[in-house]
Parts: C-alpha cells; structure tokens; sequence
C-alpha cells in the first residue's frame, strides 16, 4: 500500500508540475516574469537559469504574488536586475526562516553565488520538509502529554494549577529564546493550523516540483546537442611544465597523452599515463622538429610527422602507443601537418602544399600509406589551414570532412572551416565568422559541431573555440595571454588537450654588438617584437601584451613609453622614415586583410599604400625617403612612400626585404622551387631583377619569418635563429663577401628580434618562450 501511495504521490505532483508550468497562448518559458538577471542581458543561459524560474514559481505559491513587479516589461526587466525580492516571509508570517533562505539563494541575481544544481536545492527542500515532520511530531506527542496531565490534575485540586504553571513557565523561556524554523511554525499551529497545513502541504509540492523539473531538465540536457553545453564550465591541468613541449594529443580513451620534448637540437616522442601521471619516451631525441600527433582510433598507435632538420623533408610515422624501444614504422613523406583517421581507422587524410603548382591538396591514403589520392583542391591565393600545422577531421559518421581554409573575397582575406561532403564532395562553409587564422580541428562526439584553435581578426592569440554544425554559432571556451596550438579529443569529446605557448620578452642594448656588456632597458612581463630604430635615437615596437597588436615608442633607456595605434585593428613591423617624419608599419585595420600603412609620426593622419586582396607584409624605408619596399604573395614589391603604382621586384619565391644602408642593394629570404623548400639569403639590385648573391644558412635552424638586418657598415648580413639550441637561438653574421656565418650573440635566453643604429648599437628583444600540454575538462552541470 506504501509504495503505491507513493506512486500516486509522484504522478500526482508531477502533474500539478506541468499544470504549473504549461506553456499557452501567449506565454513561454522565456516571459519576463520568469527571465533571470543573465536572460535579460542577453547571455548563455544553463541549468541555473532553470533554477532562478523555479524559485519565482515557488515564491508565488508561498507568498501569493511574484518576487518582481513592473507595470510594462522594461519596468519587469529593471524590477529583475536591480531590485531585491522582499523576504516571503513578510508576505506570509507562517513561513520558516530556512524557506526563506532556500528561496534567496534560488534568486540571487549572480549565478555562480545561486544552487548550481537542482539536486542541491532539493537536498535543502527534503531536509526542511523532514525537520517539520518531526518537530510537528515532537508538538503532537506534547500536546498530547499536556493534555493527560491536565486530566490528571482535575482531580487534584491544586496539583492542578501547580502543574498547569511548571509546564507554562518553561513555555515562556523558549519562547523568548531564538527559535528554530520548525520551532517557531508549530508554536503557532494551534492558532493557525490551516496555515501552517498550507504551508508543509507547499513544501511536499514544491518538492515533487523539484524532482520534476529536475527529471525534465535532465531529459532536455541529454536531448540537447553536445554543441549546446560542452565546455561551459571546465577544469585545466597542465600536464607538462619545463616549457619545452613540441606537439600533444590525447587517446580515444582518455587514459594516455602523447607529447613531443625539445632537447637542445633534437625532439623526443613521450607518452603520459593520465591517472597516474607517469612518463615513457617511446622515441628517442633526434634533429627533427614535430608538426603533429595523432593517436590510431582504437588508441594502440601514436601517429607523428617530423620535419628533417637536415634536409626539410616531412615524413609520417606510428609507434605502438606503449612501445618503450619499439621501433618506428615509416607510412608516407611529403605532408604538411597531422593526418586526420576515417571512423573506422582504415584510411587517413592529411593537407599537402604545393608551391610549385600554387595549389594546396586535402589527401586521402590508406592508413599504412598505400593509395593516395586528391580529394579536394584550392588554388592560390586561396588556401587549406593556413596557421602552421592544420588538422582536417572526419566527422564520426564518416560522411564529412572539416579543414580550416584561407579565403579571399571583396573585403580581403579571412579563416574559416569548410565541411566537404565525401559523397559528391560539395563544399559549405560551416560560418559567416571571419576569424585571422584557424588551425587544427575535431568533431564532436554526436557529430553537433567542432572544436578548433582560431584568432580573431582584431586579437593577438590563438583561443579555443567551440562552432556548432549545421549552425556555424561559434562560442570562445578559452581568453588567455597564450596562443593554444593542436586540438584533439576524447572519444566522448569531454576532454581536449593542446599545446599553450607563452612568450615574455624585454629589450636590451649591447653597445657594437658585443652581448657580454649588453644592459636591459625595460622590466617586467612584457611582449616586445618588431624593433627599430628613429633617427633622434628612440625606439619603436609592436607589442601585443594588451591582447592586440599595437605599434608603440620609447625613449632608449626604456622610459616614455607611449602608444601611437588604438582601436585600429593589428599593427606590426613600424619602420621610421630618415627624416623622421613618418612611420610605415603593416596592419589588418581595413577588413581583415594585411596592407602597407603609413602615419605621421605621433600616430595621426593614418594613409593606405598598398590595397591588395592578398597579404603585404614587413615594410622597408629606402635611405632617400622615396621607396616603401615590402613582400606580398611571395615576391618583393616596392610603392612610392606617398603613394601610387607598386613596382615588382622578384618573381622568385623571396620574402622579408631588407635595404642596405647605401640604398643599392635588397636582402631577402628566398627558397628554391622544391616542394620542401630550402630558404637561403638572396641579394638583388634595388631595382629588382635576378639574384646578384646567394647564402646557405642552417636548414632547419631558420625559417622566413626571422628578421635579416644589414650591419651599419653594410659589410654583413645578422639573422637570428629559432631556439633549437643556445647556438641556434642566437643572432649570427653572414660576411658579404662569402665564408661561412659566425655567432655574433652568447644569450641564453630566445632572442625574439633585434634591429641596428646607425652608431653600431645593437637593440635585442629577448626572453622566454615556453609551450606546455594543457588538458581541459568538460564539468558536467
């Protein structure tokens, strides 16, 4: 009979639940009346948005009217985000303190201090319907016991009043005491005991209510799309601290995370067992740098692609996921980034560029190598993943493929994703944002959207994003100081691992050169890139330590510093006129695209030199103040500095200029037609035309990004290296008139950028980069 009670109880208050909250002709759950604080500006809404409608339905039921009032809803919208709903208590003088309490915390206006979770707010219901139950016993058997002791004393005559008085006087002690919320209810339960029924008959309701809903909202999470929900609230932990990660992935299962280690000149492959926090290298360091990491779909493979060091050559490879001394098995060469696995694990896809045909290629190969094929094609300037190492993914029902692309319109060029369907292999681009620059891409586990690493248009670093499919909403999960690089999921899609990387730099001055008597100028945590000199001896540079790019001057003992761009996009590279009157930089500010600027030099009077669909990039100022010289798509081009016609000056895949301090001649990084490019140093009349001189450097230990600068007495060439090694990471000097490069620079820290005065001072912006494996958790609600 209990337990069918009990079914009836459920089903009963389960149906006044809905009757409750039934939704008519002209009212939704979304009605002001219901809307809290985060709904009525507009924000992501969750769980706690449930539990705020709730309290205002069981506000109304307690005190027979809403927390909140206003004449029209904007009065309602005002009343809801900055009044405070009167105690239910004062509305209904039978109300228990606690149920007062339960109520302001379903009701406080910032979430994170309201019950997270209905189970919280029920565990609170029971307990206070339970305290009520029994001290509504303890009345009852004391009203019972009065009641025989009064009996008692009728026939006693005084022993009657005796009586009567002993058991009053404690009576008014208590009373006069603080009383309990159950205490004070059913002190009054004689003189109120419809009320005080009403009152423990709303709270049995209540609390069906609650389980209701609760079972409601559940029903609705599981039904909603992953894209919905996930990573709204995370845990972080970082896996790997010594900053010298190169790479991560996590396991389908979660259990393993695969790492690459620098070590001076070489990289080692490592695995970490999540749950104990244990490290095993499973291939040993060597002269190769890693661009991606994948484990095999069933989790018994690590799959990883190295670039030689010593010849540029890309090549894939697996190794048993625990194969402590296995030895590695080669699949294929010639890829640009980490392969992708289909669903069942039996082919693989992965990106393939090629300048020589000015195309990039999405490839499709059989797991072990055999049976490549084109899948998907872009032209230049168009473009498949464009920041570094990109990922494409399929989706899990195997019918999609995802792959970040570059991509030119009438405004210029931006990043998005693209999802190509394998059957008749039409493209869609999955949203209307335009981010800078997406890279590596995973499918959500129910297939309702994926997760990347992108930058936008107007920012400096590389956030984690969430992008629903079919939708294309996109939702920021990350907003650090770092730049996350590489995504991979779990097979539940609950966890992700990445690569964050951190750079910290300050600006030194080492008087001819010499590093041994070099001083330090700035302080602190800053980010300083793109260095130059002004003809009166100050200092400009770009920083993006504020979260965007923009270009700043200071004194040279790193006093004065003042900002010459806000609000106007990113900005990089200034370069001071000789005579002082302006600085040329490149900047994003006009839609997305990178062009040639020039400003006065306090920042003012903003003028477009160049207004190309494609990137221009690093501009030089000629000796004579004429020339803006500049690269753009891979060539050297030069403009008037007040505008006009551009003039090419290479046709050969050459990037970077640099002007001698004469005027005559032009430095550049240039590449040979290889589809694994090897860069050297090319000379060319400032003119234009062919190559006048070439200097090999050591491959692998530069790339084109890295700044040439000639010596003040035009003589030489300085470059700096990546930080491979102390050697590597230094500034060396490449002799004009041939013999090999020599070190110029002994820092032990990475050397970001350095520029020359025409005195000899040698100004160095050096510091820390650390990369470290990060792991982030969804946190169910």
């Amino acid at each position: 009979a209990k337990l069918t009670e009990q079914q009836t109880f459920e089903t009963d208050t389960e149906a006044l639940t809905r009757s409750l909250f039934q939704t008519g002709s002209g009212m939704i759950m979304g009605t002001v009346a219901y809307m809290s604080p985060e709904q009525a500006r507009g924000l992501a809404v969750d769980v706690r948005t449930d539990i705020w409608s709730l309290g205002i339905v069981l506000y109304e039921m307690v005190a027979g009217q809403p927390p909140f009032s206003g004449a029209t809803p904007s009065d309602m919208l005002v009343s809801i985000l900055e009044r405070e709903p009167p105690p239910v208590s004062r509305k209904s003088g039978e109300v228990p303190a606690e149920l007062d309490r339960i109520l302001r915390k379903a009701l406080k206006k910032d979430r994170e201090e309201r019950y997270q979770v209905f189970k919280e707010m029920a565990l609170d219901m029971k307990s206070l319907r339970q305290e009520l139950k029994n001290e509504a016993a303890l009345e009852h058997a004391a009203m019972v016991a009065t009641s025989d002791e009064k009996q008692i004393a009728i026939g006693t005559g005084q022993g009657a009043l005796a009586t009567d008085e002993t058991l009053s006087a404690p009576t008014e002690e208590v009373s006069g005491a603080h009383p309990t919320s159950a205490e004070y209810l059913f002190s009054k339960i004689k003189r109120h005991r419809r009320s005080a029924s009403v009152v423990l008959a709303t709270l049995v309701i209540a609390l069906g209510s609650i389980i209701f809903w609760y079972k409601l909202s559940s029903q609705r999470q599981a039904a909603a799309p992953m894209s919905a929900k996930l990573f709204e609230r995370t845990r972080v932990t970082k896996l790997t601290t010594n900053g010298n990660a190169s790479g991560a992935a996590i396991s389908p299962d979660g259990r393993y995370v695969a790492y690459g280690m620098l070590e001076g000149d070489k990289t080692s492959l490592w695995v970490r067992q999540v749950a104990t926090a244990g490290n095993v290298q499973i291939v040993k360091p060597a002269e190769v740098r890693y661009l991606g990491l994948t484990f095999s779909p069933d989790g018994d493979y690590v799959y990883y692609v190295v670039l030689d060091n010593t010849n540029n050559v890309t090549t894939l490879y697996k190794v048993p996921t625990l194969g402590q001394g296995a030895a590695a098995t080669r699949i294929l060469e010639d890829i640009d980034g980490p392969v992708s696995f289909f669903p069942d694990g039996k082919q693989i896809t992965f990106l393939r560029d090629d300048p020589n045909h000015q195309e990039s290629t999405l490839m499709i190969a059989n797991a072990d190598g055999s049976g490549e094929q084109k899948f998907a094609t872009r032209k230049y300037p168009d473009h498949f993943g464009w920041a570094g190492p990109v990922s494409p993914a399929w989706s899990p029902d195997g019918r999609l493929v995802a792959c970040s692309v570059l991509t030119t319109d009438a405004q210029g060029s931006y990043n998005n994703v693209i999802v190509i369907n394998k059957a008749d292999q039409t493209q869609k681009q999955l949203s209307t944002h335009k981010w800078n620059l997406v890279g590596s891409i995973a499918w959500l586990s129910d297939g309702s959207g994926i997760m990347m690493n992108a930058k936008e248009q107007d920012e400096s670093f590389m956030q984690v994003w969430l992008v629903s499919y079919p939708g294309g909403e996109a939702r920021k999960i990350t907003g650090d100081f770092g730049d996350y690089y590489s995504i991979t999921l779990t097979a539940d899609s609950r966890a992700l691992v990445s690569q964050l990387n951190q750079t910290l730099s300050n600006i030194w001055i080492a008087p001819q050169g010499d590093s041994s008597h070099a001083a330090q100028v700035t302080s602190g945590a800053g980010r300083y890139f793109d260095l130059c000199w002004t003809p009166d001896g100050k200092i400009l540079y770009a920083s993006d330590a504020s979260g965007s790019a923009d270009i700043w001057e200071m004194q040279a003992d790193g006093e004065g510093q003042k900002q010459l761009t806000v609000n106007a996009g990113r900005n990089y590279a200034p370069v001071a006129s000789p005579d002082g009157r302006y600085i040329v930089f490149h900047s994003n500010r006009a839609g997305g695209t990178w062009n040639i600027w020039r400003m006065d030099r306090d920042g003012s009077n903003p003028k477009q030199l160049t207004n190309e669909s494609s990137e221009s990039y690093f501009p030089e100022i000629s000796p004579d103040g004429q020339w803006v010289v500049y690269h753009h798509e891979r060539q050297v081009w030069k403009v008037p500095i007040d505008g006009g016609a551009r003039v090419q000056l290479t046709d050969k895949s050459s990037l970077r200029p640099a002007i001698s301090p004469d005027g005559k001649l032009i430095a550049c990084w240039q590449s040979d037609e290889k589809p694994k490019p090897t860069w050297r140093i090319a000379i060319i009349p400032f003119e234009g035309g062919s190559f006048l001189k070439l200097f090999d450097v050591p491959q692998g230990a530069v790339n084109w990004d890295t700044t040439v600068r000639w010596t003040p007495d035009g003589r030489a060439l300085t470059y700096r290296g990546l930080k491979l090694s102390k050697a590597h990471g230094n500034i060396w000097k490449q002799p004009l008139d041939g013999g090999r490069p020599v070190q110029l620079t002994n820092f032990s820290d990475q050397i970001f950028d350095f520029a020359w005065s025409r005195d000899g001072k040698l100004l160095i912006s050096q510091g820390v980069y650390t990369s470290d494996v990060m792991m982030m958790s969804d946190v169910k609600q």
